[in-house]
């Protein structure tokens, strides 16, 4: 940009010269008078490109990002959940600014870390979403999936052979299976349940890829209680 601006006022300096002969025409008397008034101009407009705000240009400003995301504020948020979706949302950024591969694993590593770290027990009470998910399977079982922050799901298998081992899936005699058919899909909701450990993630999640599990996760969860907020 500096660079840019030097060429240019050495253009105009050059134009400037050129109108020396013409301005001795009109009034100023010699040549080198007329130097004197082109210079002194040039310098005016030299000095004063020097003070031009550049606030709107980007190279002069400061783009360092703020790697903090809030986790979205609420009544009745505890500091847990609040932990949780502020370490799955700043590991998304940190992930999709990875100049490689490499890195870009390395942050899913740390995500595990970070969650381990909040999740001192795999079990979770009063914590606060939006239903997304109310559907049956099949076999007619309880499908659930919460929205607790911005791409962050918290759901049940929708398969029964996913879910031999976690049961996450809502049996029609369970009395959660009547309590969510009491709720509609977008509704606010209070729950209750837990997590299930993973190696990889710290908790279970179900992507099929590295990218879909640090931006859109979808963390595999056991329902125990559930209402309308």
């Amino acid at each position: 940009m500096e660079f840019l601006v030097f060429v240019g006022f050495f253009g105009l300096l050059v134009s400037l010269i050129s109108l020396i002969k013409p301005l001795t025409k009109i009034g100023i008397k010699d040549r080198e008078t007329a130097s004197y008034v082109l210079l002194g101009s040039f310098a005016i407009m030299l000095v004063g490109g020097m003070f031009v705000d550049k606030s709107d240009d980007p190279a002069g400003s400061d783009n360092v990002a703020n790697s903090t995301q809030v986790a979205p504020a609420g009544p009745g948020i505890s500091a847990k959940q609040a932990g949780f979706i502020t370490a799955v949302g700043n590991s998304r950024e940190r992930f999709n600014s990875a100049p490689n591969e490499l890195i870009a694993a390395g942050v899913r590593a740390d995500r595990r870390k970070a969650i381990c770290n909040i999740l001192d027990t795999r079990k979770v009470e009063d914590w606060h979403g939006h239903l997304i998910r109310l559907s049956t399977n099949s076999g007619g079982a309880g499908i659930l999936a919460v929205a607790i922050g911005s791409d962050i799901q918290l759901t049940t298998w929708s398969n029964s052979f996913s879910d031999i081992s976690a049961q996450t899936l809502i049996s029609p005699s369970d009395p959660l299976y009547a309590a969510a058919s009491m709720l509609t899909v977008g509704d606010a909701i209070v729950f209750s349940g837990r997590f299930f450990s993973s190696p990889q993630d710290c908790v279970d999640e179900q992507s099929l890829t590295i990218r879909g599990s640090m931006n859109e996760p979808e963390f595999t969860f056991r329902f125990s209680s559930i209402e309308k907020r």
